[in-house]
């Protein structure tokens, strides 16, 4: 390591910083002012900024500005060199086992190399009990969870610290901004990262790091099994347990739900976490995490243990690994993995994670955090949308049907612009704003091959695409959401719309019996199921057709599991919708010629099937309600209501639809899209599955010269 020397102007900050708190003389920068001059802020090999601009003094920010964790107090900032590639390290000048921190900050040159230091994870507290350090000479109040990181590190031997609560200027926007695009090069250049969890007030660490080793290694075999065994014998028993007692402690910390620890721990080259005295290295976490989850966690573990996996699914996606460069993941897909972390700076949820996606840099060249966040999101969509990637499997305009859809979308934001922020607010983020599970990746192809090319006002208010109106919806049936502040299913009801009746014999599919078809295969969007988040693009075999005839049958029984109950509420929840003068539940009786016997299509997870009372290792059996429900729970029959359409058209709609919208098919969407028609345009106001047109029926129908265009607002 380059020698960090002290020139004669921090020589002296030492002797005046060493002063106690209660001495008379004055302190921090009312005392070297006067001294303070334009000598170079260090004496080392590698390069340092050089003196010329002239020092900032910034007045007490905004805390919220600055995530709550730090509040500088006529702290000076000498502006960064971008043309250098400047860094600030954070050098702490006190006396290992020192109650007072005493640092201060110097600048180093990165064009040509690095300096070695730390790197600091940590998650920041609240300032209700803030604790004073010196910085600089100067006074700077800090959360006592960061103090105490920045005490145990040095007396560790970690001296040399990168913290972005004060080695970047909060104060400063364009600077937050361009340190963003820096982030990624400071944490892999870190000789290490700390990921620091907290004190150990209750000396949980050392068996909280011991139960996860054990896991992560299955050794010893008694041990690991013993640990297992425990975690299933019930909610106390297992709450009892000293091992996993400490760590459900270690799960409810906050530092898990951080947005910015997902960044730092993937792109950093070592990580330990580091949890009072006690440390655990990143990958020892993520293997044991992966075995945990191998064993299936009943529904009432820790709500911190879904945080982790999230924030492990990411890391393990977009980090390095044995100098190999990781594929990484796009904008779209860490947001969507992301939508449980926090962060008190709304905008700090997107820039958070930028350094990571392998588009971030494409589509948000430059952080600026003095853009409203609806404008960010709007131009973000935009950029999403302009971009044309041939290897994608999503169609490039299918995007905008990315929304949460338990709630209306805001007026003050143009609809088709994907609202980050309804999504992160609901219980079911990471499902909604999945593109897997909204159906995106099924392999429909409603407007053909057809490519998108949409165009934007110069506002970047409204869209203009083009496409064909199929139709309007004529009934919608009620629909389960899940919502308020305590999640939990509530029952939204349906409509039944006009009094138009549809004669059956002249119905849009042919016979009854091709009906009947429809009617099951909208009710799962015409797919099997899917496992281990990978959405089967294969079409429902013909016997799904008898397993929804005994969806309703005597022997029918609700389901063990909490997802499959609630899918099958959803579905007694519509069984009294008319289809044609028929209810679902009686279409679910009418007569196939299918074979009594048939087939399993589906290779069941064992939990899945035992909670249908089948047997795993039975290739054929009678047929039963099983696979139609589990197909169910994955075309998410929450959230979309049963439609029918003027034409006899039977489908799904997106839960806001209302009577009389307008059902379209736009280029460049693999999905049909319900539109409401507005002041001089339309509101986009979901997806939809219109059984019949999926795969392009409708769309090569449909002369080029009747192709329209449609304005969303």
């Amino acid at each position: 390591m380059p020698s960090l020397g002290l020139n004669k102007t921090w020589q002296r900050l030492l002797s005046i910083g060493s002063k106690k708190h209660g001495d008379d003389q004055p302190r921090g920068i009312d005392r070297i002012d006067s001294s303070f001059g334009d000598e170079a802020w260090n004496e080392s090999g590698i390069s340092v900024t050089e003196p010329g601009a002239e020092p900032q003094t910034y007045a007490i920010p905004d805390t919220s500005q600055l995530d709550g964790h730090v509040r500088l107090s006529r702290l000076r900032y000498k502006p960064l060199n971008e043309a250098k590639d400047d860094i600030r390290i954070l050098n702490i000048i006190s006396e290992p086992g020192d109650e007072h921190i005493r640092c201060i900050l110097q600048h180093f040159s990165c064009s040509h190399k690095y300096p070695d230091y730390t790197a600091l994870s940590y998650c920041w507290g609240t300032l209700v009990d803030a604790v004073s350090i010196t910085v600089d000479g100067a006074p700077v109040s800090v959360t006592a969870n960061l103090a105490a990181a920045l005490r145990s590190l040095r007396a560790n031997g970690h001296s040399h610290i990168w913290v972005d609560a004060l080695c970047i200027n909060q104060n400063d926007q364009i600077e937050r901004g361009q340190q963003i695009l820096r982030m990624k090069a400071i944490y892999r250049h870190a000789a290490t990262t700390i990921a620091w969890l907290g004190p150990d007030s209750k000396n949980q660490a050392d068996t909280a790091f011991t139960r996860l080793k054990i896991l992560a290694t299955r050794k010893p075999e008694a041990d690991f099994e013993g640990a297992i065994a425990a975690l299933f014998t019930g909610y106390t028993a297992w709450r009892n347990d000293a091992g996993w007692s400490s760590i459900k402690t270690l799960m409810e910390f906050a530092y898990w739900k951080r947005t910015w620890i997902i960044q730092e721990l993937a792109l950093s080259r070592s990580v330990l976490f580091w949890w009072g005295q006690s440390s655990l290295p990143l990958d020892t976490l993520d293997t044991a995490m992966a075995n945990l989850r191998d064993r299936k966690p009943k529904d009432y573990f820790e709500s911190g243990y879904k945080d982790i996996l999230y924030l492990l699914i990411i890391v393990g996606k977009t980090r390095n690994k044995r100098g190999r460069e990781s594929k990484g993941m796009n904008l779209e897909r860490i947001l969507t993995f992301s939508c449980r972390s926090l962060a008190s700076e709304p905008r700090d949820k997107i820039f958070g994670v930028l350094g990571l996606s392998s588009d971030g840099s494409e589509l948000i060249p430059n952080p600026d955090y003095r853009k409203p966040l609806d404008t960010i999101l709007r131009e973000l969509t935009i950029s999403m949308l302009r971009r044309q990637d041939s290897k994608s499997k999503v169609g490039p305009s299918d995007l905008i049907c990315i929304d949460n859809p338990t709630v209306p979308k805001r007026q003050e934001l143009p609809s088709w612009t994907i609202d980050w922020t309804r999504i992160w607010k609901g219980p079911a983020g990471n499902f909604w704003a999945s593109s897997v599970e909204r159906g995106l990746q099924s392999g429909y192809l409603a407007s053909g091959k057809s490519n998108a090319n949409p165009r934007f006002s110069e506002d970047g208010i409204t869209l203009t695409v083009r496409g064909y109106v199929l139709d309007r919806v004529c009934s919608l049936s009620a629909v389960y959401l899940i919502g308020g502040d305590k999640p939990k299913p509530f029952l939204s009801k349906g409509t039944p719309g006009s009094t138009v009746e549809h004669a059956l014999a002249q119905n849009v599919y042919g016979g009854e019996g091709d009906l009947f078809n429809a009617i099951w295969r909208s009710l799962i969007a015409d797919r099997i199921a899917h496992k281990k988040s990978e959405l089967s693009t294969a079409q429902a075999p013909s016997s799904y057709g008898s397993h929804f005839a005994h969806l309703w049958s005597e022997d029918s029984k609700r389901p063990k599991g909490e997802r499959l109950r609630l899918t099958y509420d959803c579905l007694a929840a519509v069984k009294s919708f008319e289809i044609y003068g028929r209810t679902l539940e009686d279409w679910s009786r009418f007569t196939t010629s299918s074979s009594d016997l048939v087939e399993r299509s589906v290779d069941y997870d064992e939990i899945s099937v035992q909670d249908f009372g089948a047997s795993r290792s039975s290739t054929r059996f009678e047929p039963n309600a099983m696979e139609f429900i589990y197909a169910c729970k994955f075309r998410d029959m929450f959230h979309r209501r049963l439609l029918t359409t003027r034409k006899g058209y039977v489908g799904l709609a997106h839960a806001q639809s209302q009577i009389g919208d307008t059902i379209c098919v736009l280029e460049g969407c693999t999905i049909p899209m319900i539109l409401r028609p507005c002041d001089r345009g339309f509101r986009l106001v979901g997806d939809a599955y219109v059984h019949g047109i999926m795969n392009g029926e409708y769309w090569q129908a449909q002369p080029l010269s009747s192709i329209q265009e449609f304005d969303l607002k």
